[in-house]
């Protein structure tokens, strides 16, 4: 897996994330603020190899919006096969 750009939309609070899976995997991407400590967890499973784009709609887990600002993004992977990949990134979000 492999992160290829993030774009935050500067007409709503959404940041899209384009990433390259190299197999069929489970995609869990959390999101920490700048402190280090996590505000967003989701995953999705996506069945074949290729582009995807995920995206944070600015939420925290319990749905709160998250103030502006700057935020880091993990994303991990699991293949169907048992392979696993790690990859990081920075996500703004502005209002």
């Amino acid at each position: 897996m492999e992160i290829r750009a993030i774009y935050p939309t500067p007409f709503n609070e959404v940041c899209s994330i384009y990433c390259f899976l190299r197999k069929p995997a489970t995609v869990k991407a959390i999101v920490y603020d700048v402190a280090g400590e996590p505000v967003r967890t989701w995953s999705e499973t996506f069945t074949a190899p290729g582009k995807i784009v995920l995206e944070w709609k600015g939420d925290n887990d319990s749905g709160a919006r998250c103030s502006f600002g700057a935020f880091i993004l993990r994303l991990s992977t699991e293949a169907t096969d048992g392979d696993t990949d790690l990859d990081w990134g920075r996500l703004a979000i502005s209002r």
